[in-house]
């Protein structure tokens, strides 16, 4: 926001207030605008732009949207009772997930400090209580994967998902 508000300081008095009215919409809707190229030589068409992915944001929250994640870091963990062994990497309570229910956590250093966030979920239709399936942020997956692998111990498969899609 400071590289924006820097940018309005420096435009002439009419851009200011369009540029103002049009930044506090935006933020009274909840929605950071970022003004990338600030030397647009065709205005009109950077505003409108800009009011459009606003209606996109508008929409997603009133109604739905679907967003492809399949970027971030997707596995399978199981062995035996690893819903209770995992409950010791996070605070959130795993072996109370019910088939097909997920619950975002927090993934723990043994002194209890954050390492990242994760979505831990039990898979529907799957028989046996002996699988979950996790998604970390894609920047740190290969941090995170190593450290629950290297936490769970050998009596624990983690199983990567590189190739699967991932919609939200």
């Amino acid at each position: 926001v400071t590289d924006t508000v820097g940018f309005i300081r420096r435009l002439p008095h009419g851009l200011v207030e369009a540029f103002k009215a049009t930044l506090e919409e935006a933020l009274v809707a909840d929605f950071l605008i970022h003004v990338r190229d600030i030397t647009t030589p065709n205005l009109a068409a950077h505003h409108a732009t800009t009011l459009g992915v606003l209606k996109e944001h508008l929409h997603t929250r009133g109604a739905a949207g679907l967003f492809d994640v399949s970027h971030m870091g997707q596995a399978e963990l199981s062995g035996p009772d690893v819903a209770k062994a995992f409950e010791a990497l996070v605070p959130g309570d795993v072996t109370g997930l019910a088939p097909g229910q997920v619950r975002y956590t927090l993934l723990t250093t043994p002194e209890g400090g954050i390492i990242d966030d994760l979505m831990v979920s039990r898979p529907a239709g799957r028989s046996g209580a002996n699988t979950l399936f996790l998604v970390v942020n894609a920047a740190c997956k290969d941090r995170d994967f190593d450290h629950i692998a290297a936490r769970l111990g050998e009596q624990f498969t983690l199983t990567r998902h590189e190739d699967a899609a991932l919609l939200a």
